[in-house]
Parts: structure tokens; sequence; C-alpha cells
């Protein structure tokens, strides 16, 4: 029943999806502070310099690490699944050690979905198939 007839492979599960979609959007929010950082739109470090450049660098760099990461996921690549684990709980605890705002909270709960659900389908993503 829960076999998708065209490949023999299991059927993926609706989680499993948002877990894909999750990591999309945290890398596309990542693609857009690089570029608001690249374009001076954060005020704070449009007058630092090469400071700015190396946030937008680090920035874009998190995009397409999480971009990848989701990509190996999908994948099954099983590194992936512990690294992806690994850099969210270390995302949720770097959010926690700036001042609190608004955006922070969003962000840390934008990373706990998918390392819930990484944690809630650790079974089907590290399951050997083949």
């Amino acid at each position: 029943m829960s076999q998708n007839l065209s490949s023999g492979m299991p059927r993926q599960p609706w989680t499993v999806r948002i877990t894909f979609v999750s990591f999309l959007v945290i890398a596309a929010l990542w693609l857009l502070f690089s570029l608001f950082v690249v374009l001076g739109g954060n005020v704070s470090y449009f007058h630092i310099g090469a400071f700015r450049w190396i946030m937008a660098g680090l920035t874009f760099l998190a995009s397409i690490l999480l971009a990848a990461l989701g990509y190996l996921l999908r994948r099954r690549f099983k590194p992936a699944w512990y690294f992806s684990v690994l850099l969210l709980a270390a995302m949720i605890l770097a959010g926690f050690m700036d001042e609190l705002g608004l955006i922070d909270y969003a962000f840390i709960v934008l990373y706990l979905i998918p390392l819930a659900l990484l944690i809630k389908d650790r079974k089907w993503f590290l399951k050997k198939i083949g």
C-alpha cells in the first residue's frame, strides 16, 4: 500500500516534502538577506566596508549550503541528514546569542520546523535504498 507502483520505492511522507520545502525557503531567505546586505539595505553593515562584503559572502554561503543539503537529503545521502540536524541545531543556538527580536524568533521557529521533521522522519532519511 505504501509502495509507489512506478518505481518500487516507498512513497515520500508528506512531512518529508515539508522538510524539503522548508530547506528551500530558508535557503531563499538567506539569499535574500545576502542581497539585502550587498545592496546596502542593512544600515549597520553599509558603513563598515569590508565587513559588509564578509557578511554578504557568509550569508550567501549559508544559502548555498542549505540548498545543497536539501538536495542531498532528497537523494537520501545519510551524512547530509546528520549534518543537517547539527547545522539546524547550531543555527537555533546561534539565534539565542543575539539580541532577540521578532525576526530572531521567526527564524528560530523556521529552523525548528525542519529540525523536528528531520528527527521525526529519520527512519525514512536513513533507510537503505536499493
